[in-house]
């Protein structure tokens, strides 16, 4: 795998900077709320500045909102993602951007609530190891995974993918896996099975350790099914060298929150 580093949005003549943060925000993620938004642009204390830019590119056509009546009631926020315009800005640097993700963005229009609930959890799950790690957290998403230089995950790419230092000062890496209770248990299972199958088939680049995987699931009864799940396929594949670890998304925000 190639090095690769993420590099901002050139100003683009018509947005600021911070405008054009939001832009390659939603390129990474797909969906943010202006909670996560903030966060990304550690902007936590400054909602209302962040609800005006995300207003302003709104109105001028950038980007589209996912939100009616019924959010409120299941305790769900407004959703923000990339318009036809917005892509088009992107577009201009084809060196960071890729066309091939611009296209599938351009149906996020029409994206199942499914594909929005769980774009969303990544980036919470995202801004909350961040928290936890500090600045040595360097994150990739899928989107930024399809990049060829990233040539030693599996053929279905993780959710997410980050180096960073741990408390101990090591340099550590990590593969993100999030699991809600909305998908078929089979699925979930056979993913796990197929991360060991990829460590014991193909390994990491250079022979080096393969990455620790992160699994965080939506509810606690599902964490723990997950749990068992992998202790089984990880003995069944004598796979106990690899570093499987299942947490709640509500348990890495006590974990963020006690470090902020």
């Amino acid at each position: 795998m190639a090095e690769h580093t993420t590099t901002p949005l050139r100003h683009h003549r018509l947005l600021n900077a911070g405008q054009c943060k939001i832009l390659d925000s939603l390129y990474r993620f797909r969906f943010g709320t202006t909670d996560l938004l903030a966060g990304m642009l550690d902007m936590h204390s400054n909602r209302r500045l962040m609800q005006a830019r995300l207003r302003l590119l709104y109105e001028q056509g950038y980007i589209g909102r996912q939100y009616d009546r019924s959010y409120r009631l299941r305790g769900l926020f407004a959703t923000y993602y990339l318009l036809p315009k917005g892509i088009a800005v992107l577009k201009q640097q084809p060196e960071i951007y890729q066309a091939r993700v611009l296209r599938n963005i351009r149906k996020d229009a029409a994206a199942s609530e499914r594909f929005i609930v769980h774009s969303v959890r990544v980036f919470t799950a995202y801004i909350r190891l961040k928290a936890i790690y500090g600045a040595s957290f360097v994150f990739y998403t899928r989107s930024e995974l399809t990049d060829p230089t990233f040539d030693c995950f599996p053929e279905q790419l993780p959710d997410g993918y980050a180096t960073y230092t741990a408390r101990d000062g090591r340099h550590r890496h990590m593969m993100l896996e999030c699991f809600d209770d909305t998908r078929p248990q089979r699925i979930l299972r056979h993913r796990i099975v197929q991360l060991v199958d990829h460590e014991y088939t193909d390994g990491w680049k250079d022979n080096e350790p393969y990455p620790d995987i992160l699994i965080v699931c939506d509810t606690d009864r599902l964490r723990q099914k997950v749990q068992h799940w992998v202790q089984t396929i990880v003995e069944d594949a004598a796979a106990e060298d690899m570093r499987l670890y299942v947490v709640t998304l509500g348990r890495l925000t006590e974990k963020a929150g006690a470090v902020t």
